[in-house]
């Protein structure tokens, strides 16, 4: 929400929080990639996502836009940050 709001740096800090909080929850992860993404930090958003397949070996684009909405997934599709396709 945060980053929506326009305080990406304060996203940042909360995905990071909740990634601290449960390291093994894959969402965390997938909050952590989306807050880098809005930075620009497409490096450090694709490690997110590696990290959060770490805890859900089956995590797929799909699964990760119906947790995060289509929208934020598409933006971090847009910058080139990807996970596998179901199917």
């Amino acid at each position: 929400a945060q980053t929506y709001m326009g305080n990406k740096e304060e996203a940042l800090g909360w995905a990071d929080r909740a990634r601290k909080y449960d390291p093994r929850y894959f969402g965390s992860h997938v909050a952590l990639a989306m807050a880098y993404a809005s930075l620009e930090r497409n490096e450090e958003a694709q490690q997110a996502l590696k990290d959060a397949r770490q805890w859900n070996p089956d995590l797929t684009e799909e699964a990760a836009a119906a947790l995060v909405g289509k929208l934020a997934w598409d933006q971090l599709s847009k910058a080139g940050i990807t996970l596998p396709v179901a199917g």
